[in-house]
């Protein structure tokens, strides 16, 4: 029901109370983990789903959830932007290689792989 209100904060309440009633039901750890992976909080998640496995070595959807809020977390992790210095200079190489099209003294049509440069 919560899932389908999007009210995960309180999901997670009532899993986490679930789990301090039981310790071992994997299926709170399971569900509770849903709601952190639909809160994009991909740790929060794949912990939860690790020790929903812990507890049913067989529990198939938890090892799927879990692998699926480990792609998000990575893809998360790679669209950061990057502050350091030299990424910016790389930027606007890039930037500047790119735009060599627009100059006229790059003949027309000529295609130039600035991916490569780097």
């Amino acid at each position: 029901v919560y899932g389908e209100l999007k009210n995960y904060d309180a999901a997670i309440a009532d899993f986490t109370r679930a789990i301090e009633i039981n310790p071992n039901f994997s299926e709170a750890y399971y569900n509770r983990g849903n709601a952190y992976y639909d809160l994009k909080n991909y740790d929060a998640a794949i912990a939860d789903y690790t020790r929903a496995i812990e507890i049913n070595p067989n529990y198939s959807k938890a090892y799927e959830n879990r692998e699926l809020a480990y792609q998000k977390k990575r893809e998360a992790e790679q669209s950061k932007p990057t502050t350091s210095k030299v990424d910016k200079s790389k930027r606007e190489k890039r930037r500047s290689y790119s735009r060599r099209n627009w100059y006229p003294d790059i003949p027309f049509g000529y295609s130039y792989d600035s991916d490569n440069d780097f």
